[in-house]
């Protein structure tokens, strides 16, 4: 089954044609990060007042049933053929449930049905792909990778979904937020943009 499911942004939404600058650390030779530094550039901090209702959090995305707003590192490197990168969103609501979504586009824009902000968005004719749902831990984190290379090539639409080295990918993870302070059913985290590299 195929998680690259079309994610829907509302009759009023567009995704922007700019991009944030991403920018990567290259400590080797591989081109990577060698699983000592964040291969990832955040962006898309709820710092602008227009997260759902008020609930804005300078340090990630907007407050969730936490009581803050949920943010992404990443560890490991930006390389294709490593395939070595891993997702870390923290401060999301213990024991629920999330996935990262991913794309080759920005936006910024509040998302249908939940006190967050939708951050990344597909290019035209293209779409927001999603990772592996899994349960959120008991101290409020949610991993994806490493593998997402392979993951991206064995379950999104190809040739769009695939990673490949130069392009730049953003990802946000989104998650179940019953208890938030908009009271909506989910919230979302900042985002981060990869530069991948060979």
């Amino acid at each position: 089954m195929s998680l690259a499911v079309p994610l829907f942004l509302g009759p009023n939404a567009s995704a922007t044609s700019s991009s944030p600058t991403v920018l990567v650390s290259d400590d080797d030779d591989s081109g990577g990060c060698g699983g000592h530094c964040d291969p990832t550039t955040p962006f898309c901090f709820a710092d602008e007042n227009d997260c759902p209702c008020g609930n804005n959090d300078p340090n990630g995305g907007c407050v969730n049933a936490s009581g803050q707003g949920s943010f992404i590192t990443g560890s490991g490197s930006p390389s294709v053929a490593a395939d070595d990168l891993v997702l870390t969103a923290f401060s999301l609501p213990p024991g629920t449930f999330g996935q990262f979504l991913m794309a080759r586009g920005t936006t910024r824009l509040p998302l249908s049905n939940s006190g967050g902000l939708l951050c990344v968005a597909p290019p035209y004719g293209e779409k927001i792909f999603r990772m592996m749902p899994g349960q959120v831990s008991n101290m409020g984190t949610f991993e994806e990778g490493p593998g997402i290379v392979s993951f991206a090539k064995a379950n999104n639409e190809l040739p769009i979904g695939e990673i490949d080295p130069g392009e730049t990918w953003y990802f946000q993870s989104w998650f179940r937020d019953m208890g938030g302070p908009c009271a909506e059913l989910s919230g979302s985290s900042n985002a981060v943009g990869v530069t991948f590299t060979p």
